[in-house]
Parts: structure tokens; sequence; C-alpha cells
């Protein structure tokens, strides 16, 4: 009679690790890049819209970069 196999006594395999960091880091500028701009233009706005008041330069910077955080993790969705 024959017997049945013995799966559990094999010993398991070793696989090597799969590093995906410089693919990602690659990929994640693009958010501190498109971050960065917006933050730029949004204070750029809010500097000739309000005559050099410093509240509208401020609101117009943090609504710049969230904005382009925004655009830049769409831009690194759409790249992976």
């Amino acid at each position: 009679m024959k017997k049945m196999p013995q799966s559990k006594l094999r010993k398991p395999h070793h696989h090597q690790p799969i590093h995906k960091k410089t693919a990602q880091a690659r990929t994640d500028r693009a958010a501190w890049v498109a971050m960065i701009l917006f933050a730029v233009l949004g204070f750029v706005i809010g500097y000739f819209a309000s005559g050099g008041e410093a509240m509208p330069m401020i609101v117009g910077t943090i609504l710049g970069a969230v904005a382009g955080y925004i655009s830049g993790t769409m831009m690194d969705r759409s790249l992976k």
C-alpha cells in the first residue's frame, strides 16, 4: 500500500524579500512636487489678489498645498 505524501514534514521555502522601496520612492515624488508648485502658485495668487496682506497669502498657500497634494496623489496612482 502506498503512503500519502507528508507535506507538513517538508522544509518551508525561503523566498527572497522583494524590495519595492525604489519604485515607490520614484512615484511618490509627484505628490511632493505638485504640492510645492501649487503652494507657490497659491501664494502668488493670494499676493496679487490681496495687494500684499498676509492672511489671504497664508490661506492661498495652504489651499494650494492641499490642492497640490490631492492632484499629486492622483498622479501617483495613475503611474502605478
